[in-house]
């Protein structure tokens, strides 16, 4: 078995997974024992009830409760039941943003101009150049070998 197989066999399985679990709603005998509970298990208090969902798995079942807190937060609180009766609980709070009312244009300004300019290119690592070593002076200097008369390095061309 290759990587592409395994990779189709883990979709195909969680494709199964998916059409065996069924979505209900929650009873109010359910929404009231997470109201009388939230608060227990250090979740914010609740304020206002969104929505309950209960999902039925084979291993397990997950009831979700979402609801709106005093301080404009939209929270989840999940309880998961494993088979064996084994319960789990936990919650997580999301702050809501605020909806100002009022055109766009008074909020924000003139946002086409800003976002129809093109922003300068910038280089990411520009290079940097490496320092050249000290040439000699090559002006008409003279060089002496021991042997013979004295050398010019850079002869001048003479035109003819």
């Amino acid at each position: 078995m290759g990587p592409k197989s395994l990779v189709q066999l883990a979709l195909l399985l969680g494709l199964v997974d998916i059409c065996y679990s069924r979505t209900k709603k929650l009873k109010p005998k359910q929404i009231r024992y997470f109201e009388s509970h939230a608060e227990e298990w250090g979740a914010p208090p609740i304020e206002k009830f969104t929505e309950g969902i209960l999902v039925e798995g084979r291993e397990e079942k997950q009831m979700v409760y979402k609801y709106e807190t005093e301080d404009d937060q939209t929270c989840d609180l999940t309880i998961i039941i494993e088979r064996n009766g084994a319960k789990t609980h936990g919650w997580s709070c999301v702050s809501t943003p605020i909806t100002v009312k009022g055109s766009d244009e008074d909020l924000f300004g003139d946002l086409e101009s800003f976002v129809t300019k093109k922003p300068k290119r910038r280089r990411r690592n520009p290079r940097k150049k490496k320092p050249q070593k000290k040439k000699k002076d090559e002006s008409n200097e003279t060089e002496e070998d021991d042997f013979g008369p004295p050398k010019r390095k850079n002869p001048k061309k003479k035109n003819k």
